[in-house]
Parts: C-alpha cells; structure tokens; sequence
C-alpha cells in the first residue's frame, strides 16, 4: 500500500520539479549605454552594462531583457537561460 501511495504522489512530485523553478525564475536588466557592472541588475534604473555581467547573477530559467546596444561580448550561459533584446526597452 505505501508503494502505491508513493507511485501515485510521482506525477505531483514531477510536475512540481518542472514548475516550481520557472515560478522562482529571475528578470535581469542589460543596458549597454547606460547601465552599469556596478548595479544590482534587478531593474531599468538599475541595469548592468554588460550581459556577461547580468549572467554572473543568473540561476536557470531566469531572464535576461537587454536593452538595444551593440555589445562585444563572449558569452558563457552554463544552463538554461532565456536572453531576450528588445527594439524598445520596457517591461512589456
């Protein structure tokens, strides 16, 4: 009986394992011009220059949203992590 109990709670467990990271998930903010690696990355006034440095602070499943620059960077993304650039730079 407890094996079947346990073997009924594994979808729950499953779905959880997939949900819950995404929920905890991060948004990073990148603006070449006018951010800088000095900033918690944490918002539009608080931008990191860099994406690289905005990587520094990321757990998997977070966001990055970079504001239009040219940036020169080699990017290491050692997990899953959606980068997104913008033509304009809001929340939306």
């Amino acid at each position: 009986m407890p094996a079947t109990l346990a073997f009924r709670r594994l979808p729950i467990l499953t779905l959880l394992l997939i949900l819950v990271p995404t929920a905890l998930a991060s948004t990073w903010y990148v603006d070449g011009v006018n951010g800088s690696d000095n900033n918690d990355c944490r918002s539009r006034q608080h931008a990191c220059k860099t994406i690289s440095n905005a990587i520094s602070f990321t757990l998997p499943f977070d966001s990055i949203l970079v504001a239009p620059a040219t940036h020169h960077e080699g990017l290491f993304i050692p997990f899953e992590l959606k980068i997104m650039f913008r033509c304009e730079y809001n929340d939306r």
